[in-house]
């Protein structure tokens, strides 16, 4: 009843909403870091059972999940679900902002990054007025704009032969 009435547990961080305390507590770990959940094995910590769970199993030699189409085994169903599109030619995840898709959504958010630093850059960029190329610092452009055009910077001519464009 509490999904369908609201969700009276919110964090007091980033004031997303839960239906049970349970969950809240669980979300908590999140922004406190807090990773109860320790393997034995390696020492790895997690902050939720489910995930310690599953994590035991890369330490495990058995690889009950086949594919049908090759036989090669894994550890994990979601790995397996990930290899299968390899055969089917499929790749869901796919960018809004250029033509490239793949099969996992961690290779889209990596991929996105790289659009970030694009724009960053792009939002450096100094073009030289004389000859339209550009920079990504204003004192390469002014080195530049020295070295090339001889001005001592990119609005005063400091030669007499330097011709306007």
């Amino acid at each position: 009843m509490k999904l369908h009435t609201g969700r009276p547990e919110q964090c007091s961080i980033c004031l997303k909403r839960f239906c049970r305390k349970s969950h809240l507590k669980e979300h908590m770990r999140r922004h406190t870091d807090e990773k109860p959940y320790l393997c034995t094995e390696c020492g790895n910590g997690f902050n939720q059972r489910s995930h310690l769970v599953e994590h035991i199993k890369t330490h495990s030699s058995e690889r009950p999940f086949q594919c049908e189409f090759c036989e090669k085994g894994f550890k994990q169903a979601s790995a397996l679900k990930s290899h299968i599109l390899i055969h089917l030619d499929k790749k869901p995840f796919k960018c809004s902002r250029c033509p490239y898709a793949c099969r996992q959504r961690y290779s889209l958010r990596q991929h996105m990054l790289q659009h970030e630093t694009d724009e960053s850059k792009q939002s450096k960029i100094h073009s030289c007025e004389w000859c339209d190329l550009t920079f990504s610092t204003l004192a390469l452009l002014s080195s530049h704009c020295t070295n090339d055009h001889g001005l001592l910077d990119k609005t005063n001519v400091v030669t007499d032969d330097f011709e306007e464009k």
